[in-house]
């Protein structure tokens, strides 16, 4: 629970830092998603981020059986879906992760947005997190994100690799 009001800070941090880009929230991080953030991108969010971040990476490393877990510099990174005037970033079609696992973050409340979640099709089942909860699961899983159809969702994201 001394974690949670952490991910506000987060958000708002990342929420700043996009504001000072000349196109925002609008990257080309990855190729499907199309609103994200690198945290270290924004150093005072990510140093902020640390504990989050440590106990996301050794509760991966526990799943996977590891001594610990590593990540690219892109790691973690934050994504915004919204729905800002038909603009906005929605949801990810179906794919898999180029790591060994991927842990998803909510840092938006329930009652923030509509729609949302993990769809994984091999169990035909959407999980849908409470604010401050996190999914673990094989990067090669194939999962997509629900689209939103209201309001405004943030997820942390980190793509590991056993160490």
């Amino acid at each position: 629970a001394h974690l949670l009001p952490l991910l506000d800070t987060v958000v708002s941090g990342c929420e700043m830092h996009a504001s000072s880009l000349p196109t925002g929230w609008q990257t080309d991080l990855y190729s499907l998603t199309k609103q994200d953030i690198a945290l270290r991108e924004v150093p005072h969010i990510y140093n902020a981020a640390k504990p989050v971040v440590s106990y996301i990476k050794k509760a991966t490393a526990l799943v996977a059986g590891a001594k610990g877990v590593r990540m690219d510099r892109n790691q973690p990174h934050v994504l915004k879906y919204n729905c800002e005037n038909g603009r906005g970033h929605t949801g990810v079609e179906l794919h898999h992760d180029k790591c060994d696992f991927t842990a998803n973050l909510i840092l938006s409340r329930s009652d923030t947005y509509e729609g949302g979640g993990t769809y994984f099709p091999d169990a035909d089942a959407v999980v849908r997190l409470e604010f401050g909860e996190f999914l673990i699961h094989p990067g090669g899983l194939v999962h997509g994100g629900v689209n939103i159809t209201q309001g405004t969702r943030y997820l942390m994201v980190l793509f590991v690799d056993k160490a």
